[in-house]
């Protein structure tokens, strides 16, 4: 770059910085159109079960996960409880 002349020097410069502006500006755009919160390990695994809410209640919640994801009748956990 020594022997290049001002001129060059700067448009060389000036593509360069457009060419980092660019691709910086894709790459905020394209985390920025990320959908939805950011979900823990343990809420992706759990997140197709029917989690009982009192200790007693463990069977309710095995036969409407069962009922809703092997025979696909869907069942929720309450719908359960109500008989």
């Amino acid at each position: 770059m020594k022997n290049l002349s001002y001129k060059k020097r700067k448009r060389c410069f000036m593509r360069e910085w457009i060419k980092t502006f660019i691709f910086t500006n894709l790459l905020l755009l394209s985390f920025s159109q990320a959908q939805g919160k950011i979900r823990s390990y343990q809420e992706l695994r759990f997140s197709d079960i029917n989690k009982q809410s009192a200790e007693f209640t463990c069977g309710v919640a095995v036969l409407a996960t069962l009922w809703t994801y092997y025979y696909g009748i869907k069942r929720f956990y309450g719908s359960f409880t109500h008989f």
